[in-house]
């Protein structure tokens, strides 16, 4: 009979064990869930706004190409002007 109750208090002290590592470990795992959803929700944000600086960044060489382009002509056209008189 000792040999038994021994292990039922094993079993008991092991259960309570679980327990509060249980009780320890269940707020951080919802923790990380909700952090890595939040995470989640920024690098999808991130994405969006890398996109979107991408199409300006795109705009913005071609409207300095079309300017390089407009000053060139501009110069040019300065140029014969002054070369008329």
């Amino acid at each position: 009979k000792n040999q038994a109750a021994a292990g039922l208090c094993s079993f008991v002290l092991n259960i309570v064990m679980y327990y509060d590592i249980v009780v320890t470990v269940e707020p951080k795992r919802k923790a990380l869930a909700e952090a890595n959803q939040q995470l989640e929700e920024a690098n999808e944000k991130l994405k969006s706004v890398m996109a979107n600086v991408a199409a300006l960044e795109e705009k913005l060489s071609q409207l300095t190409k079309e300017l390089e382009e407009a000053n060139a002509s501009k110069k040019e056209a300065m140029d014969a002007v002054a070369g008329g008189e």
